[in-house]
């Protein structure tokens, strides 16, 4: 890392990072991008910053407040894959992702900023437009996947030999978990010798204590009960059933128990609510449903509680783990992909089957008879190993020591 923030000193090297939305710490997601973009400052480069969708005023301020400059080509990014023969869904009128892109955008990124990596950080919608400007350019280009896409089947927007001739010649290809790699060989049937894992870093300032109050909600909750809680955006794989059907379980057990379930209700997960509150109208005021919730409530919550809690049946990485452990709170995930690389430490939580709401109350269960053994600062200090501005960028520097000049050896 220090080889690169020297090489960087002696002559600033400019990098593009590509972003498929604009930039904004309000959204659930907030502050994981703008983090990875600071740390690119961080590390020396000198950073442009452009976005399929098109920036705001707003959105160029945060740019600017993080040290980069927002790119703003003569027309959005979401025209950039031209001549790949986009296939659309079924149904669809247009494809999923990245459209059409002109040659303009390219030429003017070429002219103005002449950037010497680019570096696509929201999965292969932006990684392939990140492809696309640096063959043009003739530089290297890197993309980093956070989707699930890929070890789900779902839609993708070109064919698998496109895909594998993207994943191919890039510089690196930057998962947010080792399960995430692995779908990705698995999908394409290919060995990647410049795949790695790069994992989602804590959200900035995510583990300073907002200056606004505690919610009421939480409040609320009685200090001698054990809080579990689990926040995310509730799709069907989030199985919000398992979670219900495991805390009636323990709430059988333990009735000094909460569970707060926050974030908002997508797909079935607003009728799978009621129906859960209709059969068990004895523990209905054991669950606190928040609905969606900002970016200080969140950070609220991840304290407070006693215990996160995952019951996905797929994750590539899982955010909420990382709030929770960043903040000393330990976590109870099903196997379900990425949380597997990281609560392998007995010290931060339980790993327990996916679709087995009897394996997930266990592991429940087991927490909270052996919560005392878990020292909320240890936690802390293993994620901010893990997660923090010092392990994350020493990992970005490691992706881009040979690819640049004056830092290594290209490969």
């Amino acid at each position: 890392m220090e080889q690169l923030k020297a090489a960087n000193k002696e002559r600033k090297m400019r990098i593009l990072l590509i972003m498929r939305d604009p930039p904004d710490t309000a959204v659930s997601k907030g502050g994981l991008f703008p983090t990875a973009i600071r740390h690119h400052v961080d590390l020396g480069f000198d950073v442009y910053v452009a976005s399929i969708s098109k920036m705001t005023r707003y959105n160029k301020e945060i740019v600017r407040s993080l040290g980069a400059k927002p790119a703003i080509p003569p027309a959005t990014l979401s025209s950039l894959l031209s001549g790949l023969n986009l296939r659309p869904r079924q149904g669809a009128k247009r494809p999923k992702g990245p459209n059409l892109v002109s040659e303009n955008s390219v030429s003017w990124i070429a002219k103005e900023i002449r950037p010497e990596v680019v570096t696509g950080i929201q999965s292969f919608q932006t990684g392939i437009i990140a492809q696309k400007i640096a063959q043009f350019i003739g530089v290297e280009y890197v993309t980093w996947e956070h989707v699930s896409t890929y070890g789900r089947g779902a839609f993708l927007p070109v064919s698998d030999e496109t895909f594998i001739e993207f994943l191919r010649n890039a510089h690196a290809v930057l998962s947010v978990s080792s399960s995430l790699n692995e779908a990705i060989s698995q999908r394409f049937s290919i060995s990647l010798s410049n795949s790695s894992v790069l994992p989602n870093p804590v959200p900035s300032n995510f583990t300073q204590r907002p200056q606004s109050p505690v919610p009421d909600w939480l409040n609320s909750i009685p200090s001698r009960d054990f809080v579990f809680a689990s926040w995310t955006t509730w799709r069907d794989i989030k199985r919000l059933d398992l979670l219900l059907e495991a805390f009636a379980k323990v709430h059988r057990q333990r009735p000094d128990v909460k569970m707060i379930v926050a974030g908002p209700f997508k797909e079935k997960s607003a009728e799978i609510m009621s129906g859960f509150l209709r059969r068990h109208p004895d523990i209905t005021e054991s669950v606190i449903v928040t609905g969606r919730i900002d970016r200080a409530a969140i950070r609220h919550l991840a304290e407070a509680a006693d215990c996160c809690v995952i019951s996905s049946d797929t994750e590539t990485f899982g955010l909420p783990m990382v709030e929770a452990l960043s903040v000393g709170t330990p976590v109870v995930s099903t196997r379900c992909g990425g949380p597997e690389d990281i609560l392998t430490n007995s010290g931060l939580g339980e790993l327990c089957d996916k679709d087995n709401p009897d394996a997930l109350s266990t592991a429940m269960l087991r927490v909270m008879g052996t919560y005392a053994t878990y020292q909320p600062d240890e936690i802390s200090r293993i994620a901010d190993g893990l997660f923090g501005d010092v392990a994350i960028k020493k990992k970005w520097a490691a992706v881009y020591s040979n690819v640049l000049p004056g830092t290594g050896s290209k490969s």
